[in-house]
């Protein structure tokens, strides 16, 4: 259960819980149940922020890319002109 993702105070109760045999397997699920509506909202949030940041590098790679069109093009400008 340690890698099951769940709080320290959750696992703690769950554990307890658990102790106490198949009488408390309600409880036990409604615990693994609230875990996991915790762990999708987290997933929500992550998801969201890596989308974000997604746009912000193809925003930097549109951006570098022009640079280097500009760069380029300014060299060609500078060997015509010698030429």
């Amino acid at each position: 259960m340690r890698d099951s993702g769940l709080s320290i105070d959750s696992l703690a109760k769950y554990s307890e819980l658990y102790q106490l045999g198949d009488a408390t397997l309600v409880e036990r699920k409604k615990i693994l149940i609230e875990e996991c509506q915790k762990l999708l909202e987290k997933q929500q949030l992550i998801n969201a922020t890596v989308a974000r940041l997604e746009t912000k590098l193809d925003n930097y790679d549109q951006m570098i890319q022009k640079c280097e069109q500009e760069i380029f093009s300014h060299s060609n400008d500078t060997v015509s002109a010698k030429g």
